[in-house]
């Protein structure tokens, strides 16, 4: 079994001195972003995108990012962010997708871009169709 305590993470890690001093290291599956965002590696799945982050909203009245559905989806919940930031991998060449088949839907690739804007975090959902058009757009100042 890996470790994953945080001694043996920042051990393994290269990341420069100054920069260490200011993560936090956690052995917990969850961690926030300012107050108003949880960023999660939930234990639950659902074959409906963006339900689980939609339940983790209801539980906490925060701002939800999950990365274990690996489904990408993003919704308003009560004023809340729900959104399944989908994978970063090569989908076709993950091993237990392709040699046992499943009722979930493919999984996608996505990650989620965070930027503060007045103060508060504003979520971008990049996925391969939008990723050129909304960094053309930032790069713009859009």
């Amino acid at each position: 079994r890996a470790s994953t305590s945080p001694a043996t993470t920042r051990a393994r890690m290269a990341i420069p001195a100054a920069l260490l001093e200011r993560i936090h290291f956690s052995e917990y599956f969850w961690c926030k972003a300012g107050e108003e965002w949880l960023l999660e590696h939930q234990m639950n799945n659902s074959l409906i995108p963006t339900r689980v982050a939609q339940s983790l909203v209801a539980k906490f009245s925060k701002n939800i990012i999950t990365a274990h559905t690996h489904k990408c989806g993003m919704v308003r919940v009560n004023g809340y962010w729900a959104i399944d930031a989908g994978c970063c991998a090569d989908v076709e060449r993950l091993a237990y997708t392709s040699l046992r088949h499943s009722t979930h839907t493919t999984m996608q690739n996505g990650a989620v871009l965070m930027e503060q804007y007045q103060g508060q975090y504003v979520p971008e959902l990049l996925t391969p169709d939008r990723m050129e058009y909304v960094l053309w757009q930032k790069l713009r100042g859009k």
